[in-house]
């Protein structure tokens, strides 16, 4: 079975983000971090926007440029025709927290009424079609994924965005209470894709099938390193 979104193997994660990029991120992440390394050790949380994540990803890729903020389905850009969203996601034993793929504001009203009717083919269209129409303008398309554990270590994996239109299939979209369930976005082993209605939004979690298999996932930040 086709899907949107497929992991990409370690090597290949690898050659995308560049042989220096573990190092890098190493120090840019002990740079931003070092000021809040007192309130961590006395057990204050810590909050860290989404952009921080991304100006790590970009500034440890060389020859990256950050086009985050809001300006477009991407966050940083490898040149004209290699695109990256970047997530950062804490991981659990058996899945991560969500992230947010697509999140089409302006149409809350009508995802209000066809979440009303049941209309899985209507809620496809407005968030999967929705999706996959503003990733496919990039040529290459992928999405990465930060998973941070409760030591606020780090590690990586990566997923590419094929080219091939999925069509709908109604067997494939899961009604729950706030929610649908989408089977054929990604393989539901390795992650889970949901259309939530007061959000108006398309969320991803990540599965342990991902985050603790080192065929997908290598190490990027130790965050014990600089003690």
């Amino acid at each position: 079975m086709a899907y949107y979104l497929t992991p990409l193997l370690v090597n290949e994660l690898q050659q995308l983000v560049g042989p220096e990029f573990i190092d890098k991120f190493q120090t840019e992440m002990d740079l931003y971090l070092q000021p809040y390394r007192k309130n961590v050790a006395g057990g204050r949380p810590l909050s860290m926007g989404k952009e921080l994540w991304e100006y790590a990803v970009t500034d440890s890729i060389t020859n990256a440029t950050w086009c985050g903020a809001g300006k477009g389905i991407a966050d940083v850009s490898l040149g004209d025709n290699i695109k990256c969203d970047v997530k950062s996601m804490q991981i659990g034993k058996k899945t991560t927290t969500e992230a947010s793929m697509y999140q089409p504001l302006a149409l809350q009203e009508k995802s209000t009424v066809d979440f009303g009717n049941k209309d899985k083919q209507a809620l496809w269209n407005l968030f999967v079609d929705g999706w996959f129409k503003k990733v496919s303008t990039i040529k290459e398309y992928y999405m990465l994924i930060i998973f941070r554990d409760d030591e606020l270590n780090c590690s990586l994996a990566g997923f590419k965005v094929g080219t091939e239109k999925v069509n709908f299939t109604e067997s494939d979209c899961i009604f729950t209470k706030k929610s649908m369930k989408v089977l054929s976005v990604i393989d539901p082993k390795f992650a889970q894709v949901k259309a939530y209605s007061g959000k108006t939004r398309l969320e991803i979690r990540i599965y342990n099938a991902i985050f603790k298999d080192p065929t997908y996932t290598m190490s990027i930040y130790n965050y014990g390193s600089d003690q």
